[in-house]
């Protein structure tokens, strides 16, 4: 069970040598690795009790600390499973990670736009929760993923793959970190207001999806 600290932005005012964008798309290629991102300590939780008694390897991504708590005590948590954070019926963000929380100030802002956003935690990338995929699939044609990670590779990648192979006509739109080098610094939430991943990015990512 390997646990990997300091994701995403994390630790962004320290630089690019400590941005942690590409470690979900590279060991998604390992056999039989179990890839976890949990939202909060709650989920993480789940994932380590769930890891230790698996008999495959698993990779735990989690932030740094004291960010806010966001799932539900009695969720269903653990490997392979997603979970519902904010009910909707027009768009569907799916996303992993603590960045689901700029998930919910977004949502909170479409309402008073008139448009319904549903968030989830995927929470577990590989494996993916198909059960939970296969309802959303049937109650929202718009969804957007988001995390904190290069949009190749990661939980979006993961999402076209099974929308393909299920010949399923739901439309996802990746938001991550673009796929190129960032050279600049500065707080997490400035980093993510830059790369368009904070609460008004993923708010223009909405108006997007809801058209």
């Amino acid at each position: 069970t390997i646990i990997g600290t300091g994701s995403g932005l994390s630790y962004a005012e320290l630089g690019p040598t400590h941005y942690s964008f590409e470690d979900i798309a590279i060991l998604r290629s390992l056999p039989g690795m179990n890839i976890l991102a949990p939202a909060d300590s709650i989920e993480l939780e789940a994932h380590l009790k769930g890891a230790l008694d698996s008999e495959t390897s698993s990779y735990i991504r989690i932030g740094k600390k004291g960010e806010p708590g966001l799932m539900k005590k009695d969720a269903k948590m653990g490997i392979g499973r997603a979970n519902m954070i904010r009910e909707g019926t027009d768009v569907l963000i799916i996303g992993i990670g603590p960045i689901l929380a700029e998930a919910i100030k977004a949502a909170d802002r479409a309402e008073l736009a008139g448009i319904s956003v549903a968030v989830a935690s995927a929470g577990s990338i590989k494996p993916l929760d198909t059960v939970f995929m296969e309802e959303m699939s049937k109650r929202f044609r718009s969804w957007i993923s988001l995390e904190e990670h290069s949009i190749v590779g990661g939980l979006g990648t993961a999402l076209i793959e099974w929308t393909n192979e299920k010949v399923l006509s739901i439309h996802v739109r990746r938001l991550g970190m673009p796929d190129k080098f960032i050279h600049k610094l500065g707080s997490q939430e400035y980093m993510r207001s830059e790369l368009g991943i904070d609460s008004d990015g993923i708010f223009q990512k909405i108006l997007l999806a809801a058209e």
